[in-house]
């Protein structure tokens, strides 16, 4: 699963009201923006005429030396707005490089920054506005972690603010293994490769990250109103991109779900990720994870996203996890993604010491699922929050899927245990099984070479509750399920275009 830290997202129903902001879906579908015929990869800023050079506070690129503390003198001395440039060579940092200036930019030409400890490795942008534009980054890696400056490039404050950090870009970068591919450490970033947490109006595009230990773009923490397009993610260790909604700390056994419950609306008001677009990414190869997650959020799309070779599970998922305590799921639109090589083949890349590989998931290539506990379905408010709903799936392709072409509603009807040890190292356990999953739309599918049966409807399909079917073909040829029927969900995605 994808970095265990918090994040949170909506529910709500079709004409009801949305437990996180207040809408009908009716409102979102009519305030949503049209969305663009050819989504164009956002042009790089121009640089100004007076900025400063990194190498005067005394950063020397290619001597071998650590520039830590230069660096971050140099970043210490912006004003708002100022450009800090990096020329040519490898500059190698120590500890995490903070940007606390409003509108200050980093900004590369031909320039490598090589992080040396794996414990503290991220350039933060933690102010309005920070930016980063066309850096490699490098680093040294040892196990997997899950703390921010774990990441290779993090939208993070690290003080406890009641606001989001605004207008932040991440553009163009680089985040490869150094050094040569298939030697100890070759990976670049002991967590994920980008990390968002708590960001408004962001937007990472053009980036290429490959093999990071984790995710590699990783988006969670309550933030909203972003983009995440035109990125290539090879090879990580786990989802390629994450937008991932927890309810607590990622941790099942920290809090019972009483102690969620009763402090439900705080927790979707801080964490609640939405209004975000993930579009014309390329995605190929990981050891783990899926292509695409949508774990708990509201009002998202996923449009003409290329995903191969997800050697473990989906290639897109949208989902419920009780594991990991996430939020349900609402108003989600999966459309025009091109899906290959599903669980088909080993990896063609797993990390130096990379433990035993673990059972494939059984996920179709499109995924769409809740799981939830007893305890929680106790709960009227956790009921609602953990649904997965209104979510249409339109004019996708599939090809070469081991597992069927879309499954709906896996664990219906299933009961099952987890077994853990809580803070206190009390033995704990905590039965779940399938939630609600209701108001799906699959449309203009096209599979070919998945297994059989290609379509899978387990949830339990009402009038209201329904799997709505038109235009699916299996090799040319049409392909039906008793289960389908009902009206069209209204569906509207992200209200955000891809261009900012």
């Amino acid at each position: 699963m994808a970095l265990l830290l918090l994040v949170a997202a909506a529910c709500s129903g079709g004409g009801e009201t949305d437990a996180v902001n207040g809408r009908s879906t009716a409102s979102i579908a009519a305030t949503a923006l049209a969305a663009d015929s050819e989504c164009v990869l956002p042009a790089l800023p121009t640089k100004p005429a007076s900025w400063v050079d990194v190498r005067s506070f005394g950063a020397v690129p290619g001597d071998g030396r650590d520039d830590t503390a230069a660096i971050q003198t140099a970043l210490d001395s912006l004003t708002e707005g100022q450009w800090l440039l990096f020329p040519a060579g490898t500059y190698e940092h120590s500890k995490r490089l903070i940007v606390r200036t409003p509108g200050a930019v980093l900004w590369s030409e031909g320039a490598t920054l090589h992080a040396t400890n794996p414990d503290d490795q991220a350039v933060m942008l933690s102010a309005d506005g920070a930016s980063i534009y066309n850096f490699t980054l490098t680093a040294i890696t040892g196990s997997r972690e899950n703390a921010p400056w774990h990441s290779r490039i993090a939208v993070f404050e690290l003080s406890s603010r009641p606001l989001p950090l605004r207008n932040n870009v991440v553009q163009g970068n680089r985040i490869v293994p150094a050094p040569a591919p298939g030697v100890a450490g070759a990976n670049s970033a002991s967590s994920a490769g980008i990390y968002v947490d708590h960001a408004d109006n962001f937007l990472i595009a053009g980036n290429e990250v490959r093999r990071s230990l984790a995710d590699g773009i990783h988006v969670n923490g309550g933030s909203r109103n972003g983009r995440v397009v035109f990125n290539t993610v090879r090879e990580t260790g786990d989802d390629m991109i994450g937008v991932v909604s927890y309810m607590t700390d990622g941790d099942w056994t920290a809090e019972s779900s009483t102690q969620i419950a009763q402090t439900l609306a705080e927790r979707l008001d801080r964490l609640g990720v939405r209004n975000v677009l993930v579009a014309n990414n390329d995605l190929a190869g990981q050891y783990f994870g899926r292509g695409i997650a949508v774990v708990g959020g509201a009002d998202i799309t996923v449009r003409d996203n290329r995903v191969a070779h997800t050697t473990f599970g989906a290639g897109i998922l949208v989902a419920r996890e009780a594991s990991f305590v996430s939020w349900g799921v609402n108003n989600v639109l999966v459309e025009g993604n091109t899906i290959s090589s599903v669980q088909t083949s080993a990896p063609a890349y797993t990390p130096a010491g990379w433990g035993p590989t673990a059972p494939l998931t059984g996920h179709a290539a499109i995924e769409i699922h809740a799981f939830v506990f007893d305890d929680e379905l106790a709960l009227a408010d956790l009921v609602q929050a953990t649904v997965v709903q209104d979510v249409r799936v339109v004019n996708n392709q599939v090809t070469q899927s081991s597992t069927a072409g879309v499954r709906v509603g896996a664990g219906t009807g299933q009961s099952s245990v987890l077994k853990g040890i809580n803070s206190r190292g009390q033995p704990l356990q905590r039965r779940y099984g399938g939630g609600l999953v209701r108001r799906v739309e699959i449309s203009g599918l096209s599979l070919q070479d998945t297994a059989v049966p290609s379509l899978q409807i387990l949830s339990n399909t009402t009038t209201s509750d329904n799997v709505f079917c038109e235009t699916v073909t299996r090799n040319g040829v049409a392909l039906s399920h008793a289960a389908c029927g009902g009206v069209r969900p209204v569906v509207s995605g992200a209200a955000i275009a891809c261009s900012r």
